[in-house]
C-alpha cells in the first residue's frame, strides 16, 4: 500500500499549538468528514482571525507518509509546523 492510498482526514481546532489537548473535541470547528483514500479537504467561510490547529491523520494507526497541505485565504496568514 502506498501513502497515496491511505485513508486520510483533516480536523481544524480553535487555538494555536493545541496538539496536546486535541482530545477536547469542544474546540473542533471543522472536519473533512469521513476518511477518504489519498485526498481530503476542509472549506470554511468567514473564519474569524485567530489561531487554529490543523490536524491531518490516517484512519489506520502507524501509517506514515508525506503530507501535502495547501491553505488559501483572502488575508495574510502564517503556517507553523508543530512537528
Amino acid at each position: 500500500m502506498t501513502y497515496k492510498t491511505f485513508s486520510v482526514n483533516i480536523r481544524v481546532f480553535k487555538g494555536g499549538n493545541c496538539i496536546n489537548s486535541l482530545l477536547d473535541l469542544k474546540t473542533e470547528i471543522a472536519s473533512s468528514g469521513d476518511y477518504r483514500p489519498g485526498f481530503c479537504y476542509v472549506e470554511m467561510d468567514n473564519l474569524p482571525a485567530g489561531k487554529y490547529t490543523v490536524l491531518a491523520s490516517t484512519f489506520e494507526p502507524g501509517q506514515e507518509g508525506p503530507i501535502y497541505m495547501q491553505a488559501e485565504c483572502t488575508n495574510d496568514f502564517r503556517i507553523v509546523s508543530l512537528i
